[in-house]
């Protein structure tokens, strides 16, 4: 419009007087082509007039899904994540977690197969690698960030190590171990610390059994004693058990029913045969354990602490099993705790070791034959030559043993001690008559009774008790009539004595 009125302003006044009939012109023009174009373009406006409105419909419709959209499906889908987010959180960390242990899925297979393998050579009597895995295992959990799973495998691990430590002390319990299995169990207990005190104890040590006053070492000597003493102790309790079922059992056979009132077991001759065989593989048997038990002991504990990184066992000379020290050959070992010098406890064991066999042989011996106690002293006499080369000497034990008395003789001995008692007393009783009577001096008198009585109450029960019971050990009570000359003979002499004892 503006450049239309600056066109009007630049014609000129007849061009500007003849511009309405052109406009005019144009118009009628115009509206001829307008018309025309209508007929013949009409299908065009009414396409278009639909589309329009089709156009309006959708906008309008858009529209209000827009709205919709944004008030309501947006709010909710913004919800929805969130939640998804939150529910997807656990699940993304369990899945890393199953990545993690899959990408170290060997790793994990290993550590836990830990425990297996040490049961394994634990059952296979590979202790060293046993504990080598046990040491790596406490080595992971001592560390300040260990997994649980770590806690979890050293728990199992305790557990077969401890399977382990029994295995090692059954072995010391074990009948008919050698030294080369015992040297074996007895340094791995000193590996493992079982019996070290609290203050430095090992991973493995067993809790509360250490006290202050014993060390490890000395407790550890102790538990080897004991179980090697109990197997010695099981294969002598049976042969020990038929020594008494047969010295107990009295004969029936009336070449043995001489004194039935004298509480002693008179025995067969079989039986006496019997009991000396078993006496003799008592001795046997005593004379091997006792030897094994002195000679383990020494090499084990004693010779131990003279050499100050052992790498095998050494034998002490003149052992059983000397000649099989070349096959013993041990790998030298990590470091372990310094052994505590030990006290020797053979001046304890020696005498214990005695115990066992000294006690039998005094309530066997006398029961046996002069010809069966021959072959007998003689096994003792050679096993206690033997044993002083090891530095148990029990001859002079033995020579006692010589001396127990014959029970054949007991009641032969009772007679001739009641025989020499009844001399001495008619003699000493015919000295003292001199003194008594109211025409003696009174103080004679009175010294006479006193020797009397000492003599006759005090010194001949003494004798008869110390024969019977000091010497035979059977019970004066039970002893019964001697009989003999002799008896009579001491019987008459006391009571003369009570007849001017009493005047």
């Amino acid at each position: 419009m503006d450049e239309y009125e600056a066109h009007l302003t630049r014609l000129s006044l007849p061009a500007l007087l003849a511009e309405p009939g052109a406009l005019q012109t144009q118009a009628h023009h115009l509206t001829s082509s307008l018309t025309s174009l209508t007929h013949s373009s009409y299908p065009t406006f009414l396409s278009l007039h639909q589309t329009t409105t089709a156009l309006s419909t959708s906008l309008s419709s858009l529209s209000t899904s827009l709205s919709n959209l944004i008030s309501t499906s947006l709010p909710a889908l913004q919800d929805a994540t969130a939640a998804w987010n939150t529910r997807t959180t656990d699940v993304l960390r369990e899945r890393s977690k199953a990545r993690l242990v899959l990408d170290h899925h060997d790793k994990i297979k290993d550590l836990l197969d830990i425990p297996i393998f040490i049961e394994s050579c634990v059952r296979n009597g590979y202790f060293q690698e046993a504990l080598a895995l046990s040491n790596h295992v406490s080595a992971l959990a001592a560390r300040p960030s260990a997994p649980a799973i770590i806690a979890s495998v050293h728990a199992e691990v305790k557990a077969a190590i401890a399977q382990m430590l029994v295995v090692l002390l059954g072995t010391l319990n074990e009948p008919g171990r050698k030294l080369p299995a015992l040297w074996k169990a007895v340094n791995f207990l000193r590996k493992m610390g079982a019996f070290t005190p609290e203050k430095d104890k090992f991973e493995h040590g067993i809790p509360g059994l250490v006290t202050e006053e014993a060390s490890g070492e000395e407790l550890l000597a102790l538990a080897f004693l004991s179980g090697r003493l109990s197997c010695l102790t099981s294969a002598l309790d049976p042969i020990a058990r038929d020594i008494h079922r047969l010295s107990d059992s009295i004969s029936t056979s009336p070449s043995t029913d001489e004194f039935p009132s004298s509480g002693i077991p008179k025995l067969s001759d079989r039986d006496k045969e019997d009991i000396t065989r078993s006496l003799k593989k008592y001795i046997d048997v005593w004379r091997e354990g006792a030897y094994d038990i002195l000679t383990q002991y020494s090499t084990i504990f004693l010779e131990q602490q003279h050499h100050q990184h052992p790498t095998s066992p050494t034998l002490v000379p003149r052992s059983p099993t000397h000649q099989r020290r070349s096959s013993i050959q041990l790998s030298p070992q990590p470091k372990h705790p310094t052994l505590t010098p030990v006290p020797s406890l053979l001046p304890l064991l020696s005498p214990h070791l005695l115990s066992y066999l000294l006690p039998l042989l005094r309530s066997t011996l006398p029961l046996l034959p002069l010809p069966l106690l021959s072959s007998i002293l003689t096994q003792l006499t050679y096993c206690a030559t033997a044993f002083t080369r090891v530095g148990l000497d029990f001859r002079g034990v033995l020579n006692a043993l010589r001396l127990l008395a014959p029970i054949g003789i007991m009641y032969e001995l009772v007679g001739v001690l009641d025989g020499t008692l009844g001399r001495a007393g008619e003699e000493l009783l015919e000295y003292l008559k001199r003194f008594f009577g109211k025409d003696k001096d009174e103080k004679d008198d009175k010294v006479s009774r006193a020797v009397g009585e000492a003599y006759f109450k005090v010194l001949v029960p003494f004798m008869k008790r110390a024969l019977v019971e000091g010497v035979y050990g059977v019970d004066i009570g039970k002893l019964g009539e001697v009989g003999g000359e002799g008896h009579e003979k001491l019987k008459r002499v006391l009571e003369e004595w009570e007849k001017v004892a009493g005047a």
